[in-house]
């Protein structure tokens, strides 16, 4: 079996805004997470790439899913677990990113 690089760790839904006259009208869904975007990035990179984490079965986990598996990454590591997805929002504040997170005891927090 050839080796395989893992990144272990978060992978959420990232909610990045839609600025229309300098005005946010709404928000756009991206899957996301530093240790999955590394394990895509990878993958990007025609390498082998596992992600190792836990993921929640609602609508967002289900979503998130597929697109690992769509980005060629190995999902042997990838846990279900009875729980919600962290959801995080990002908007701009004086031309700066400012972060919300929602996610209290979420899936990608229930790793052991």
């Amino acid at each position: 079996m050839p080796e395989v690089i893992t990144s272990i760790g978060e992978i959420l839904i990232d909610f990045l805004p839609i600025i229309e006259n300098g005005a946010t009208v709404g928000f756009r869904m991206h899957v996301g997470g530093s240790p999955y975007n590394v394990a895509m990035g990878v993958a990007r990179l025609g390498q082998p790439v596992a992600f190792a984490g836990t993921i929640a079965t609602d609508f967002f986990g289900r979503s998130m899913r597929e697109h690992v598996e769509r980005e060629g990454i190995d999902t042997r590591f990838l846990l279900n677990v009875d729980a919600q997805t962290t959801l995080a929002f990002v908007a701009y504040e004086h031309g700066e990113p400012a972060y919300s997170f929602y996610g209290d005891s979420a899936a990608d927090t229930l790793l052991k």
